[in-house]
């Protein structure tokens, strides 16, 4: 496990610094676990991820418990890239440092001829682009990129606005209602990112008791196969 900061930047120069962070813990650190402080206001902002969570997403929705990281490299020295692969599914992910845009392939045994692709950028924030096949992926200049041969939950929210994810209310004392989180996992964690409650969601509309938890901020994270949502929660 390690843990980092890097205060002196903002926005998405330190989005992609904290991405190259991540890199060089998983490539020469063989790291497990990451502690990122002062989660609250850097990574979510408005109840939206902002340029950090998005470049901390590039990892953390892919790279999940159980994966197995697999050797990766690459002959330009500006494509940082490491790769895991869980069950079936392969993820790579490749940081473009530099300015210029760059077009990469990749081989290797046990590799997809087909990947979704997913980017986040100064203009792109986990963009999901169309699928690509193993040879011509571009990569814009100074992104974060990941690609993904699998069907992991991937996504943010659903597109379809009637099966979005909705947490309310904000701030709660009593009770949190949670709308469209069927066959979801319901994760709250305190400002120390301890877990304090993870909880199944059965059904499309359901309440959580919140009068036993202390007063303060919250990060709650629902998750399914196909839908995800994090935010800040405050319990008064």
């Amino acid at each position: 496990m390690t843990e980092t900061s890097d205060f002196d930047k903002q926005g998405y120069d330190l989005a992609v610094s904290m991405a190259k962070s991540l890199y060089l813990g998983l490539k020469f650190g063989h790291i497990s676990g990451w502690i990122y402080w002062a989660m609250a206001d850097y990574v979510i902002k408005n109840n939206e991820l902002t340029s950090l969570g998005r470049a901390f997403q590039q990892y953390y929705r892919f790279l999940l418990p159980g994966t197995i990281m697999v050797q990766a490299a690459s002959a330009d020295p500006d494509i940082l890239v490491v790769a895991g692969k869980l069950r079936d599914n392969l993820s790579v992910i490749a940081i473009n440092n530099s300015m210029t845009d760059k077009t990469i392939k990749i081989e290797g045994t046990g590799n997809s001829s087909e990947f979704k692709l997913f980017r986040t950028s100064e203009t792109e924030n986990f963009k999901s682009l169309p699928r690509t096949g193993n040879t011509g992926i571009i990569l814009k200049a100074n992104s974060i990129n990941t690609l993904s041969s699998g069907n992991l939950p991937t996504g943010g929210t659903s597109d379809n606005t009637s099966d979005k994810i909705e947490i309310t209310p904000n701030p709660a004392s009593d009770f949190i209602q949670v709308k469209n989180g069927d066959d979801c996992t319901l994760t709250l964690h305190d400002y120390l990112g301890r877990c304090i409650l993870q909880q199944y969601l059965s059904g499309k509309e359901q309440w959580i008791e919140a009068g036993s938890l202390p007063p303060g901020m919250y990060i709650v994270t629902v998750k399914g196969t196909d839908r995800y949502r994090a935010q800040k929660l405050i319990i008064q």
